[in-house]
């Protein structure tokens, strides 16, 4: 590899700007009307509607919706728990 080549034009190399730069990055930026952000609306109801959804198919397996369905923990009441502790 011709290191010297490289070194020598690395030297020489010069950033020149003009005396405006500052304004003609603010007319840059000011020409962005706004920044992107992306529409997050299509995402609310699609986490609404996979929260309804959940909670119909809660129901039509349940017959009920409460609290201890939806965490799961009905059964913790129930007189057989001896189900629940061959799980443990």
């Amino acid at each position: 590899m011709n290191t010297n080549k490289k070194e020598h034009n690395l030297a020489e190399m010069q950033y020149t700007y003009s005396s405006n730069i500052g304004k003609e990055v603010m007319l840059q930026i000011k020409k962005q009307k706004e920044l992107y952000l992306p529409n997050t609306n299509w995402l609310l109801t699609r986490v609404a509607a996979s929260i309804l959804l959940c909670l119909a198919l809660i129901y039509i397996q349940d017959g009920s919706i409460s609290y201890d369905t939806i965490i799961g923990i009905e059964l913790l009441y129930s007189s057989n728990t001896n189900e629940i502790l061959n799980y443990l």
